[in-house]
């Protein structure tokens, strides 16, 4: 259980400066007469690009750990990008906001009081303040977030998707080919057809490719402003909306190419035989690596998705 998750969680970050909690008030005009799992869905759904209002400031680090407390239970975690005070407060009470990073919001099974203090032994309860915690136990809040059901942000658009991804800091790729279990097989998410993306799994397939074109490496446009490499763009070879057919997920990083920007569109929306030539060259390149994720599948039947 505890692997099965293990790449959610090291999603969130590698080191934080601080970790805080951040009580959210069951009155506030968002969350009134909503239940943990309504609340939840708004993590998922509306925050990603969208500000987190406040009426009494937190003052915290960028990168600092913010885990959202409601309704006596811990239900969500994101780090903290910036704070903005308003001049003055607005007609609803609010003073400012805070945007957080769109990959490293998770909303997990809810954490009560006893959970949190196998980490933090001297906390008492959780209140109304906003809570410092010892920044040093956060490798142990990664080991516990790691036993609970992890789900990570949906993405409205490819667009919000990219730009996740070049977000991303990593300095080395280490990637083990292996198959990794649905995270949401069998939720209403995946009756939904809605299938997670998940960003540093898409980062690491880009690092590894050191941003080139898998099609064709001499393609080197431009120079991303985010990441001062060639700009590149994360494709799922086999893509998503055929997960259903697959007992693995398929959002691991042998399914994942590296392309440039033009080749990203022309095997979206150029004519078939053009798309087939560019998958035929990524299906010799990947289906050995694909096998070892025990994702099967043959030149002609990948052409088919397309």
């Amino acid at each position: 259980m505890v692997k099965k998750y293990q790449e959610q969680v090291d999603l969130i970050s590698e080191e934080v400066p601080d970790i805080r909690l951040l009580p959210m008030s069951k009155n506030d005009l968002a969350f009134i007469g909503k239940s943990i799992e309504e609340v939840q869905d708004w993590f998922k759904f509306y925050l990603p690009g969208n500000k987190y209002q406040f009426k009494r400031k937190m003052t915290a680090p960028k990168g600092t750990l913010v885990l959202f407390q409601f309704r006596g239970r811990l239900i969500a975690s994101a780090l903290l990008k910036k704070t903005v005070s308003y001049d003055e407060v607005n007609e609803f009470g609010y003073s400012g906001y805070y945007k957080f990073s769109k990959s490293s919001i998770f909303t997990f099974d809810p954490l009560d009081i006893k959970d949190v203090q196998k980490i933090w032994s001297g906390m008492k309860s959780f209140n109304q303040s906003h809570q410092t915690l010892d920044a040093a136990q956060y490798p142990a809040l990664k080991k516990l977030l790691a036993k609970r059901q992890l789900r990570f942000v949906k993405f409205k658009n490819d667009e919000d998707y990219q730009k996740a991804i070049e977000e991303i800091t990593i300095k080395k790729a280490v990637v083990e080919d292996r198959p990794k279990e649905l995270i949401e097989k069998g939720s209403q998410a995946s009756k939904k057809m809605q299938w997670g993306r998940a960003p540093l799994t898409a980062k690491r397939a880009i690092v590894q490719a050191d941003f080139k074109c898998e099609v064709d490496a001499s393609h080197e446009f431009f120079v991303s402003s985010v990441t001062d490499e060639n700009y590149v763009e994360a494709h799922h070879l086999i893509p998503l909306e055929f997960q259903a057919q697959f007992d693995n997920s398929l959002d691991v990083e042998a399914n994942i190419v590296s392309l440039c920007a033009m080749c990203h569109k022309k095997i979206h929306h150029a004519p078939g035989s053009e798309k087939f030539q560019m998958v035929e060259i990524l299906h010799d390149k990947r289906s050995e690596r694909l096998k070892k994720c025990e994702i099967y599948i043959g030149k002609e039947d990948l052409k088919m998705r397309y």
